[in-house]
């Protein structure tokens, strides 16, 4: 499962799993963005089994552990008769106000704190105790695999609450 899958990193990822015949759920925002993603991957693929889904869901939008409920809800539904093997946690947005903050709306500093730090946490806390108990099985792995950014190593003026976020996501990982 990959959110955030049609930015640059997330496409990659998509790429990456459906040339090794993954079967892939793709999270990310923008329904039409997910649908040809979806179109583009499947005639690639040199595995015609493989199965590429994709769930719309605004992250921006999502600032309740309840919106992560119904998301987890939804993957479950999806994945009842494989369960999810890896997680690659990211949903992200780049600071659009920069050293502004005290110009921005609040509604876009929450939306921009919460795409950058309730996806990871929820998604992880959400499907991360299946996944443990795939590997207590003994005959499967799973992986989480958090992306963050060299932003999270030092303090960006140019991106406060980006940067914050990631060293956040990075301490979180």
């Amino acid at each position: 499962m990959v959110s955030g899958s049609t930015n640059e990193i997330g496409r990659e990822f998509v790429r990456q799993f459906s040339e090794k015949g993954f079967n892939i759920l793709i999270l990310d925002t923008n329904e039409e963005e997910l649908k040809v993603q979806a179109e583009m991957v499947k005639e690639k693929s040199l595995y015609p089994e493989m199965q590429i889904v994709p769930l719309t869901f605004n992250f921006k939008a999502a600032d309740k552990w309840q919106d992560y409920e119904e998301l987890h809800k939804k993957i479950t539904e999806i994945t009842k008769k494989q369960d999810v093997s890896v997680l690659i946690n990211n949903a992200e947005e780049f600071d659009p106000f920069g050293p502004k903050i005290h110009r921005a709306k609040d509604e876009d500093v929450l939306g921009n704190l919460t795409i950058n730090t309730f996806p990871m946490v929820f998604l992880t806390h959400y499907l991360g105790p299946n996944m443990k108990e795939r590997v207590k099985k003994g005959d499967k792995k799973s992986a989480i695999i958090n992306m963050t950014s060299y932003y999270s190593e030092f303090s960006v003026t140019n991106a406060p609450l980006y940067s914050s976020a990631k060293a956040f996501e990075d301490v979180f990982s």
